[in-house]
């Protein structure tokens, strides 16, 4: 519970930063590091991603591969921070490592836990998200797909 409260700090803390500095959401979470480099501080999101990683890899009991998965997909979303232009290994690792950040924790949450709910508040809102942008051209779809994604990893943390 404790690292769940961690964890939740930080990103509500480094999620308040991005709105309050660019007073808007961005494309994606990830976007950030780019938005922070000409003030010279890209390094809060590896800082960020590294430690919501690292402190995934403890939550759970020792026996949930789930969620030590997702932790090292953090780990390397904030290690291959530089996905732009989409060439090359580093954005095959930046984008690998998301979709394994976001998807063994619901399958964890489920498979180990049988906290299905928290994949099912991922994927209803996510489609929702997801056509919305379709229909009225969101740009900022994914930021909150992504923040939908943390959010139902958290709430299933705190409930297991």
């Amino acid at each position: 519970m404790i690292i769940t409260l961690i964890q939740t700090t930080i990103f509500v803390v480094y999620i308040t930063f991005l709105l309050i500095k660019f007073k808007r959401p961005l494309p994606s979470i990830s976007d950030s590091w780019y938005k922070l480099k000409p003030f010279h501080l890209q390094w809060i999101f590896t800082l960020v991603m590294n430690a919501l990683g690292s402190l995934m890899t403890f939550n759970g009991d020792s026996s949930s591969v789930w969620l030590f998965a997702s932790g090292m997909g953090l780990i390397f979303v904030g290690g291959a921070t530089q996905f732009l232009p989409r060439k090359g290994p580093v954005p095959i690792i930046h984008f690998t490592g998301a979709a394994i950040g976001i998807g063994a924790a619901l399958l964890g949450l489920g498979i180990d836990y049988d906290a299905w709910y928290a994949l099912s508040i991922f994927g209803g809102l996510s489609a929702l998200f997801y056509i919305g942008a379709l229909i009225w051209k969101w740009k900022d779809h994914i930021w909150w797909i992504e923040i939908i994604g943390v959010i139902s990893i958290l709430i299933g943390l705190f409930t297991i």
